[in-house]
């Protein structure tokens, strides 16, 4: 597994040299998730040594729930100007405990001309405690203004790797959707899965896919991703959570 950018940010980490953001460019970004957790264990754990896995802010962590993480993702095309104002509402105090708050922005190359104005407050008056990571698999598509401010790392992977069959959950997945028998099936979908954050990737992957498809992606759909993407990071019922995705996404022409 490729280790760059978490190794340079635990280097900064044991320096205390962690700048205020960094655009974080991949050819992988469903993989780099992966590697995302370990990040943020370094920055936020409670102990000095790399991380813990057992602290507060360790399980926070892992169970995607930690409070002083914010992620902001494209709604719809792109990232609007209102995401990140919400942002900004959040981030206006101190870090409700530990000691930083980070805002994580994938596809970073989707914000609109409004929504990275708004964000250069956090690039041009940076505050100690708050660490931004800005995802994207399009460097050049990045806004110069937003590039300039930000410390830039590469990570590369393997991409003849099928990510762990990936591609075959997600096709399997929308097979359910036009199969009249697709909600009886999900027990058995579910039972192939290791956990919700598969569910999670299955969901990013079917996202990225269709916006990969230009003016011919369908928003429709574009749209149903997004929203369960979003619902899949809280403690949700998979099984009633993907009966509701089935029905959704066979009313989709």
């Amino acid at each position: 597994m490729a280790v760059f950018v978490r190794q340079a940010i635990l280097n900064q980490v044991r320096e205390k040299k962690l700048a205020h953001a960094y655009l974080i460019e991949t050819n992988n970004l469903l993989e780099f998730e992966k590697e995302l957790k370990e990040i943020l264990k370094i920055i936020l754990c409670e102990e000095d040594n790399e991380y813990c896995n057992s602290c507060q802010q360790c399980h926070f962590i892992d169970s995607d729930n930690h409070p002083n993480i914010i992620r902001i993702s494209p709604d719809g095309v792109n990232i609007k100007i209102g995401q990140v104002e919400e942002l900004q509402k959040k981030f206006s105090t101190k870090a409700f405990f530990g000691k930083y708050n980070i805002y994580i922005i994938s596809e970073a190359d989707k914000l609109n001309q409004t929504a990275a104005n708004a964000l250069l407050k956090f690039l041009e008056e940076p505050e100690e405690n708050i660490i931004g990571l800005l995802l994207t698999t399009k460097k050049d598509l990045v806004l110069p203004t937003i590039t300039s401010r930000c410390q830039i790392l590469t990570e590369k992977f393997d991409i003849c790797e099928d990510n762990n069959g990936l591609k075959e959950n997600a096709t399997r997945l929308l097979d359910l959707t036009s199969s009249i028998t697709g909600i009886y099936d999900v027990k058995d979908y579910i039972g192939s899965l290791e956990d919700k954050n598969d569910l999670k990737h299955i969901f990013s992957y079917l996202l990225h896919d269709e916006l990969e498809k230009g003016k011919e992606f369908n928003l429709r759909k574009v749209k149903i991703y997004h929203r369960f993407l979003e619902k899949i990071k809280y403690n949700v019922n998979m099984e009633l959570l993907l009966e509701e995705f089935i029905i959704e996404m066979s009313e989709v022409k």
